[in-house]
């Protein structure tokens, strides 16, 4: 049984996208940011940028020095990147591609 739940997990990593969602631990802190350091929630996050851009949400990365993220949306054919400001939800740019 313990070599089928491992297998399963397994499996279920490789079919995730190539950007992962944020690490959090059970009070929503992320493990790579230091204690302390206050984040707007990430579901806000990703609903203000959304709004903003449209399109289908692809994925995000995190830079725990400048405390931003990157969240890439497909719109029309074409990648969209997002820049927040992870304390504040500030847009502080956007690119495409």
């Amino acid at each position: 049984m313990f070599r089928f739940c491992v297998a399963g997990v397994l499996v279920l990593g490789a079919a995730t996208p190539g950007m992962a969602q944020p690490v959090a631990g059970h009070d929503g802190q992320r493990s790579d940011v230091p204690v302390g350091t206050e984040l707007r929630p990430f579901p806000q996050i990703l609903a203000n940028a959304s709004r903003l851009v449209g399109g289908s949400f692809i994925g995000e990365r995190f830079d725990s020095v400048t405390n931003t993220y990157m969240l890439r949306f497909m719109r029309d054919g074409t990648v969209v990147d997002v820049y927040v400001d992870a304390r504040t939800g500030r847009i502080l740019g956007r690119e495409r591609f």
